[in-house]
């Protein structure tokens, strides 16, 4: 079987768990050829962790022009992604990027437009729209089981973190490290589901906390209302301060509702079609789906994600998660810091540089040397 020669840049905690899975076989269209690394001090770890198999490199732009791999993975911090992927694109390399793919939004889109003018493959690892549940999700929706979408709500509160969390890591909590927070480093995962499930919003409004709860710049709760094409809706409440780290979503068709909790099951419950039109709903049936997921199943995503990266090389085979949305969903989360900062509605297609310059507004609002790391609200 003919496989990607892969290379990986940044062995940090998702690198090397993306350079081990390939070494062990967990990706079988994908052979690990090529990292790099910062540093000699680090090569030398890298070999002995990775074997001599696998070239090491300590320089990027070396690393970028060898021929030892065809295809790269950017797993390194958030600002470094655009200007890596970009030399990686014009040295004429597929990039498979970490998230977030940018962290301003027209520099996303460039990147797709040279990825596309280069005739090279360009995803982003949005993991979750390779999760077996989400994949039945869409499905179900696709099949228009619940009829015409009225409204969503999703409670997304499974990434609690603590103080300690943000105290034991260098490049996180603030602006000029991390990029943003909450919505841009852990549910932007679940922002790019909604795309993914729902389409592309028309409208945003967002009610967002920077700075409360812990000592950090950056936003740490969100409440956002989108609405859509179809008249539908949705509301999307994230935080890291929900220890239980609960998660359910609930989507309100004309003909019943489709209930998930992850990592538990999904309930559809539909009605009588012509009961509906008299006026008089009735139960038609409720169903539960059981997808089980085990204690691997987050690396079973990661895989599937390289797995279809390589797929579309080798194969042409669609790719599930694509670079461009990875922009969208950084459109997303910074749109709804600008509505939030704002206090008003945002329609879409937005215009990045009027977000941009909102973003940078935010960055000098919210900082903890000017004592706002506990403002919730602007100031005029």
């Amino acid at each position: 079987m003919k496989k990607v020669k892969i290379g990986i840049v940044g062995l940090g905690n998702m690198g090397l768990t993306y350079a081990k899975a390939i070494l062990a076989g967990k990706v079988p269209a994908a052979s690990l050829t090529a990292v790099c690394v910062n540093g000699a001090a680090k090569v030398e770890q890298a070999i002995a962790t990775l074997g001599s198999g696998v070239q090491c490199f300590s320089d990027f732009q070396t690393f970028s022009q060898s021929d030892e791999f065809e295809a790269v993975i950017i797993a390194t911090p958030n600002q470094t992604h655009v200007a890596m992927a970009t030399v990686a694109l014009r040295a004429g390399k597929a990039v498979l990027l970490e998230k977030p793919v940018s962290l301003d939004i027209q520099e996303g889109y460039d990147l797709v437009t040279l990825a596309a003018e280069k005739k090279l493959a360009f995803a982003v690892m949005h993991h979750l729209r390779f999760n077996p549940q989400v994949q039945r999700l869409k499905t179900l929706l696709e099949q228009g089981i619940i009829g015409q979408i009225h409204r969503m709500h999703w409670d997304n509160l499974r990434y609690f973190r603590p103080q300690s969390y943000y105290n034991s890591l260098s490049w996180t909590g603030t602006w000029e490290k991390d990029g943003g927070g909450l919505l841009m480093n852990q549910a932007i995962h679940e922002l790019d589901l909604l795309n993914f499930l729902f389409g592309e919003p028309t409208a945003l409004l967002a009610y967002t906390k920077f700075g409360a709860y812990r000592d950090v710049e950056i936003d740490t709760e969100s409440t956002l209302i989108t609405t859509y094409p179809d008249g539908s809706s949705a509301t999307f409440v994230t935080s890291i301060n929900e220890p239980l780290g609960q998660e359910h979503l609930k989507i309100v068709g004309e003909l019943g509702e489709i209930n998930w909790s992850r990592d538990r099951k999904i309930t559809v419950t539909t009605l009588q079609p012509t009961s509906v039109k008299l006026g008089t709903p009735s139960l038609l049936e409720t169903q539960e789906i059981v997808i089980h997921l085990d204690e691997a199943a987050w690396l079973a995503d990661l895989t599937a994600s390289i797995e279809n990266f390589c797929q579309h090389i080798l194969a042409d085979q669609p790719l599930i998660a694509p670079g461009l949305a990875g922009v969208k969903s950084v459109e997303l989360a910074k749109t709804a810091w600008a509505s939030a900062f704002k206090q008003e509605w945002l329609s879409f297609p937005v215009k990045s540089v009027e977000i941009e310059q909102i973003y940078e507004r935010i960055k000098k609002e919210y900082k903890n040397d000017h004592h706002t790391s506990r403002r919730t609200t602007r100031s005029d």
